[in-house]
């Protein structure tokens, strides 16, 4: 959240209002997500109607934003890297999080196994085979 900017279109729909007056009024999570993102907020008017002039003051705005977002990370700024070291992270969570479900099913099977071990082996498989159902649907 660090590095996120909220940007609302038709700023030209608050008429007199300012774009703090509006949020005011705002959804609690919307108003909570700013919170989370440090207020980095702007406004632009995407109207045909909106002069050149005004149209490059939104400009500007939006890109003193993001200089003051990079200056407020020490010169970071959100970038593919960072993307992939988390998508690195998070493909390593899954492995692990997989291994640990195997894992669990496996116990889970050696269980039914002991259990009807001097039962119709149909009977234990049609246990194991409903183990795996249920394990697959949580």
């Amino acid at each position: 959240m660090k590095y996120m900017i909220i940007l609302f279109t038709c700023r030209d729909e608050l008429g007199d209002q300012s774009l703090s007056d509006f949020l005011k009024d705002a959804d609690v999570n919307l108003r909570s997500l700013l919170q989370e993102c440090g207020d980095r907020r702007c406004a632009i008017s995407n109207s045909k109607n909106t002069e050149q002039a005004e149209k490059e003051a939104q400009v500007q705005e939006l890109v003193e934003l993001i200089d003051k977002t990079v200056q407020n990370n020490q010169g970071a700024y959100f970038s593919d890297p960072i993307y992939k070291d988390i998508d690195q992270k998070l493909r390593q969570q899954e492995e692990h999080l997989k291994k640990v479900y195997v894992d669990e099913l496996q116990n889970k099977i050696k269980l039914v196994e002991k259990e009807y071990v001097h039962k119709q082996p149909a009977e234990k498989e049609k246990q194991i085979t409903l183990l795996i159902r249920s394990m697959m649907n949580e």
